[in-house]
């Protein structure tokens, strides 16, 4: 049972109209809730009919901090997006965006949105894999965007067979360090960081299109 209450409900983790032949095998049975059952039901009905129609989008959106990343997918994205930026997903789980939510200063937001608790990352790295994996074999959205600041080779292996566009920011290094200050955000590492992210996209030899954010 995945979510904890008893079973009622025998089902078949293949359904039966994809594999006939073990729908008595009782290695192919699980027991649900008629919750978890109608959800299951209506994922592999997603899966199934929807993915046929839409051609979704994956976009992977990289760059320096302070780039302007977050402020490119949001002038960008559709009506039926899925956005996954690492920043604002840390911060809605270490509690940072209810203060956020709770003051005006918008210095102190953007010093509150990437001042990480290191315990969170568990966290946001599992619902990072398991977002991959849905991706990787469902087709429910028009786009998908993938925020973060230096690229992930998982990726290259991952989405390889999707619809897959790397996206970096045009903005200077110097510009970056610019913003940094104006929101009194740390610069100690951030030279060696954007050192780090030119280095990953010559060895991960990526096809980046360069672009702005306005």
């Amino acid at each position: 049972m995945r979510c904890g209450l008893e079973g009622n409900i025998v089902d078949h983790i293949v359904p039966s109209e994809d594999d006939w032949e073990d729908r008595l095998d009782v290695d192919n049975l699980e027991t649900l809730c008629q919750r978890c059952h109608n959800l299951k039901t209506r994922r592999e009905w997603i899966k199934k009919n929807k993915g046929r129609e839409r051609a979704m989008h994956i976009h992977i959106v990289v760059g320096y901090p302070a780039s302007g990343k977050s402020t490119y997918v949001a002038r960008h994205m559709t009506s039926h997006d899925l956005i996954y930026d690492y920043d604002l997903l840390t911060s809605s789980l270490d509690g940072s965006m209810l203060n956020v939510l709770n003051t005006t200063d918008v210095e102190a937001n953007n010093r509150m949105i990437h001042k990480h608790n290191i315990d969170v990352n568990d966290y946001v790295q599992i619902i990072y894999e398991m977002l991959l994996r849905k991706i990787k074999s469902e087709k429910t959205f028009e786009n998908v965007w993938l925020i973060m600041t230096k690229p992930d080779d998982r990726l290259l292996t991952l989405l390889s067979s999707n619809n897959v566009e790397w996206l970096m920011l045009d903005t200077s290094k110097e510009e970056c360090i610019s913003r940094l200050h104006k929101q009194h955000r740390d610069t100690t590492d951030s030279y060696k960081i954007m050192n780090d992210v030119d280095r990953l996209i010559d060895e991960l030899d990526l096809e980046i299109k360069k672009v702005k954010t306005n």
